[in-house]
């Protein structure tokens, strides 16, 4: 998935170190679950905060974090940084983005799962939801 086609028509208030061809992985809220080349979208929740793990994310090598509030953190080149007003809208929307370029990618065209003609094309998609979306709820 590329950055720039992830964040079509999604409004940002702030973009460092931008490259709209920065190939990425999987997305997530979890910092845990950061591996090399993944997003890391900062949500604050009920007990935490994602923004507090921002610099753990960018120590796991995302290649890219998300987040509302202004930060006192340096962001290393090798990370594209997006400020958002809604960093748990913004979540949402990269997974349907996500989502419907891997449907497209595997021929669905961007149709709902439960639309897919073959029970294999809906198994390998819905795979592919679980992983994009692991650590994002």
């Amino acid at each position: 998935m590329k950055l720039g086609a992830l964040f079509n028509d999604i409004p940002v208030l702030e973009k460092i170190h931008w490259d709209p061809n920065l190939t990425v992985g999987k997305i997530t809220s979890d910092y845990r679950a950061i591996e090399p080349g993944d997003i890391l979208v900062a949500c604050h929740g009920s007990r935490m905060d994602g923004h507090d793990f921002l610099t753990q994310a960018i120590g796991a090598k995302a290649s890219a974090v998300v987040y509302e509030r202004p930060q006192d953190i340096v962001f290393p080149e090798r990370v594209t940084a997006v400020r958002v007003q809604n960093s748990q809208a913004v979540l949402a929307q990269l997974l349907v983005q996500a989502f419907a370029s891997d449907a497209e990618a595997l021929g669905g065209g961007g149709l709902v799962v439960a639309m897919l003609p073959q029970r294999l094309e809906q198994e390998v998609l819905l795979d592919r939801v679980h992983h994009l979306a692991q650590g994002a709820l």
